[in-house]
């Protein structure tokens, strides 16, 4: 009986030694939509908007490998711009790349999710030259330090903060979002290290697809795709949700004199897709009762792409 329990014992901790984090990547295909800065000129500045920019789609599919140095990656494109090789250690929850930029010369470590709180995390730059269409010099590298860590619905993520002077382009503190490394997504600076494009204007993740469906959205209002021009405006409609706390199901009504026929899509608190619905009704009803309990993001986008967006709790 002894060794039986001993054997238990073994075998339980030696499970827990070699747990792993989610994937970064999807069972057949990833992509990520990353936004970077764009040179323009422009009179009508507006610090609410993203300014001059555009959106670089980079998809995987695991049928695409590229042995470097006998270690396999999985390959997205093969222009200048576009060649990226990526791997994983789900072991320790680190994500590495390789770019066509330096000839696949350097593996870079660009997310690690086996920090500690206080731990330092330096964002490499090694590209001297760049691209026509971006802004870029520096030669420094970029250190952010782990200021916490959560595990929002079970899934560690690590929020940093960045100890040198540079900064995104992005208005970070407009939008509500931080540097973060987040367990099956990745770096919120995107796919690339520091200094890709530029240290004060580095990519910046807007939404992650795994297997062809949604799977995380960095903001509502910037949606996947920014290409730095105003949003028109249009009339606003409005929306009631109930019962919210729920426990069940929700029921959307939509105050309009309009049709409405659009996407509900619903996130927890770190962007990651929880949910997605089409609906072509003034009132319909989604069932939440799958979700774990806690506090959800739902936004709906109607076919104009005007945005809705409302907290619902999951009781």
């Amino acid at each position: 009986m002894k060794h039986k329990f001993f054997l238990f014992g073994f075998l339980l901790i030696l499970g827990h030694a070699h747990a792993q984090y989610e994937s970064f990547f999807g069972q057949q295909t990833w992509s990520y939509n990353i936004v970077y800065p764009v040179v323009c000129f422009t009179d009508d500045y507006d610090p609410n908007l993203l300014g001059c920019s555009q959106t670089h789609s980079y998809s995987f599919d695991k049928n695409n490998v590229m042995n470097i140095q006998d270690t396999l990656y999985y390959q997205c494109g093969n222009t200048y711009s576009n060649a990226i090789c990526l791997r994983e250690d789900t072991i320790n929850g680190k994500l590495y790349g390789r770019y066509g930029l330096d000839n696949y010369e350097k593996e870079y470590l660009i997310c690690d999710l086996s920090l500690s709180e206080g731990d330092t995390f330096t964002l490499q730059n090694n590209f001297s030259y760049g691209h026509v269409f971006y802004w870029f010099y520096s030669s420094d590298n970029s250190i952010m330090r782990v200021d916490s860590i959560s595990y929002p619905f079970g899934k560690k993520v690590l929020h940093l903060s960045l100890l040198t002077e540079e900064d995104m382009f992005i208005p970070i503190g407009f939008y509500n979002v931080n540097y973060r490394f987040m367990e099956g997504i990745g770096p919120m600076l995107g796919i690339c290290p520091q200094g890709f494009y530029d240290v004060e204007s580095s990519g910046f993740l807007l939404c992650m697809h795994k297997d062809e469906a949604l799977y995380y959205m960095t903001h509502e209002d910037l949606g996947c795709y920014q290409y730095g021009s105003k949003i028109d405006e249009y009339p606003l409609f409005s929306i009631n949700i109930y019962p919210n706390p729920a426990s069940e199901n929700i029921t959307l009504d939509f105050i309009t004199e309009n049709e409405i026929s659009g996407t509900v899509i619903i996130r927890d608190i770190i962007g990651r897709v929880c949910k997605q619905v089409d609906i072509h009704s003034k009132t319909s009803v989604i069932s939440i009762s799958d979700l774990p309990q806690g506090i959800y993001i739902l936004t709906f986008i109607d076919e104009n792409y005007r945005k809705l967006t409302k907290k619902i709790v999951k009781s």
